[in-house]
């Protein structure tokens, strides 16, 4: 066979860099969360979550090529019952997905107001190690950990999330 007779497929440069800025996009929007989430004491459990419910609604709302045309997932829903039904789907599954990871984030805040009641009310040593090895919450409801482990933690471990 010539190299003639193979099809050429030209990658622009414009091309190259959108495709580069994306991924440089999607790291630095990783790194951001992440740090956005330790620098308000976030539960680090519940951020895949919330991740991926924010990437399904940015795909939605974006739409780009390579999801919304050439994905399996997205073109049968597309071909089966249109653009707008599939879109409506996506909306809800993002929506579902920050609505799980929030939920999540406002457990996680009322063991921290637990532990700070506890600690608070602390009068002597004894006490307050009683109220540091107290796990204010054992288990959440499963539907809450479907996508993510929930790992049960004590108000000791709630310290560095501005317990004292």
């Amino acid at each position: 066979m010539e190299d003639q007779d193979l099809p050429r497929e030209s990658v622009s440069f414009g091309g190259l860099a959108r495709a580069s800025l994306a991924v440089v996009a999607f790291c630095g929007g990783i790194a951001l969360t992440l740090a956005l989430m330790d620098r308000v004491h976030l539960d680090l459990d519940a951020f895949p979550v919330i991740f991926a419910g924010v990437t399904v609604l940015v795909l939605c709302y974006f739409r780009p090529s390579w999801f919304w045309d050439n994905w399996r997932g997205a073109l049968l829903l597309r071909q089966r019952w249109g653009d707008s039904v599939a879109a409506s789907v996506y909306i809800l599954l993002g929506v579902a997905l920050l609505g799980v990871g929030g939920s999540r984030e406002l457990l996680s805040a009322v063991d921290l107001k637990t532990c700070r009641a506890l600690l608070g009310a602390a009068q002597n040593q004894h006490q307050r190690v009683r109220a540091l090895r107290t796990v204010p919450r054992p288990e959440i409801p499963s539907m809450l950990r479907f996508l993510a482990p929930y790992h049960p933690r004590t108000c000791e471990q709630y310290i560095p999330s501005g317990v004292r």
